[in-house]
């Protein structure tokens, strides 16, 4: 995904450790590098482990997901696609 489509608050499914997994996106930070260059880290709760995660590439996200909103059979179903049941 690109960088001005992840939101805070959102679901996403990306890719950790070469699995995806489902992870809500706590918090966009913006540090300044050098030459005036911007870069941005986004600060994830991971859905599977429970952990607090750190993503430094918009490109890890694949797609939004909505497990708040979803039924419970639906999460199983998510949760199964990415092979975490």
């Amino acid at each position: 995904m690109k960088t001005t489509q992840i939101e805070v608050g959102r679901t996403y499914q990306a890719k950790v450790s070469g699995v995806l997994v489902p992870l809500t996106v706590l918090s966009i930070d913006v540090r300044e590098t050098w030459g005036g260059k911007s870069a941005k880290r986004y600060r994830c709760h991971n859905e599977r482990t429970g952990r607090e995660i750190v993503v430094k590439s918009a490109q890890r996200f694949r797609y939004k997901t909505d497990l708040r909103q979803a039924t419970q059979e639906q999460r199983l179903e998510i949760l199964d696609r990415c092979h975490l049941i």
